[in-house]
């Protein structure tokens, strides 16, 4: 106290604390010392003090009573506090850098997904407009044009057509992102029997052996899992058709936090070491003359399970086949 109140013990000594550091009887620490003073009753405290000079520092104060008043063990922790601010005052402003950043990355999100809306919706009339006066062209110009003509003809119609079916996914992807969850209990196993009806023809659906296990209802956004499902489901039947003997095997395994649903295939499969690249954006194992696609099919479907607070994955093998899985949270209440 000399030290910091920059008096010697003489100037101290023999005088009240009111006197020689006025005011003082107005702080908390002056409230807490009459207390333990009439109470008896040992305090621990830390508190920040003012000299003269307007300098401050804090003390932890231990104040015990004894049969003279109380005694007062006093321990400088200054520099301790100067830390504990520094860092405090540092996760601020970490807080406010990530607060900002995240606010940026946000906009950034949300225009680039308006901007993808837009251009996606554009493009989508004049390529109608290039597939529809194409057919035109072949069907009434036929006798005119050369076998030529009308095979160059068909490449322009197919592209539009692939270009539309891009469009159309990259609407959905957009949609997806945007859009708020619509949770209700859905029913996995009528789900998943409905999109293979919808997949496979009744002459399609006898060249595969599928099977479906008894899937448990899950809390999720039926419309979004049935684009889950429907992408799966699809691609299954896409990688296997090269294949004789053709197998589609959906089930699924829990545990007490989650339910993880897989899908799995005897198809064409795929190197795994490329497994990262399955769920981005345009991302294609496999070339377009190979199997039809857009490349944005599974990144619809990483988005809708994060959305959903899940996680997806595949495993595959080269001409051995394919598993993909995604997770989801069990919910108690799905409202």
């Amino acid at each position: 106290v000399c030290r910091k109140a920059n008096k010697t013990k003489e100037e101290l000594i023999g005088f009240t604390m009111m006197e020689k550091f006025p005011g003082i009887e107005k702080t908390d620490m002056f409230a807490v010392l009459k207390r333990c003073m009439k109470e008896r009753i040992p305090e621990i405290m830390e508190n920040e003090f003012y000299f003269e000079d307007e300098n401050k520092g804090w003390f932890q104060l231990s104040i015990q009573p004894v049969p003279e008043g109380i005694f007062i063990l006093s321990l400088d922790i200054t520099e301790r506090k100067k830390a504990e601010e520094k860092i405090l005052n540092l996760n601020a402003e970490l807080e406010q850098r990530v607060k900002e950043r995240t606010q940026q990355l946000e906009d950034i999100n949300k225009e680039l997904e308006a901007f993808t809306y837009s251009v996606s919706h554009d493009l989508r009339s004049p390529l109608r407009a290039i597939d529809g006066f194409s057919k035109i062209i072949l069907e009434d110009y036929e006798s005119i044009l050369d076998e030529e003509g009308k095979r160059l003809f068909s490449i322009i119609r197919n592209y539009t057509i692939h270009m539309d079916n891009l469009i159309t996914d990259l609407l959905s992807l957009s949609r997806v992102t945007r859009g708020e969850l619509k949770l209700t209990m859905a029913d996995m196993f009528k789900m998943v029997s409905e999109i293979f009806k919808e997949t496979l023809n009744k002459n399609e659906i006898q060249k595969y052996e599928v099977k479906i296990g008894k899937l448990p209802d899950i809390c999720c956004d039926a419309s979004l899992m049935r684009q889950v499902w429907s992408n799966l489901i699809s691609n299954a039947v896409k990688y296997t058709s090269p294949k004789e003997t053709r197998s589609i095997e959906v089930s699924y395994i829990t545990n007490n936090h989650h339910i993880t649903y897989y899908i799995k295939d005897n198809g064409v499969g795929f190197n795994p070491d490329y497994s990262h690249k399955l769920f981005g954006v345009f991302q294609r194992l496999h070339s377009s003359s190979e199997f039809e696609g857009t490349g944005v099919g599974l990144a619809i479907v990483e988005r809708i399970i994060n959305k959903h607070g899940g996680k997806v994955w595949g495993e595959g093998k080269i001409n051995v086949g394919a598993v993909f899985y995604f997770s989801l949270p069990k919910k108690e209440n799905c409202n």
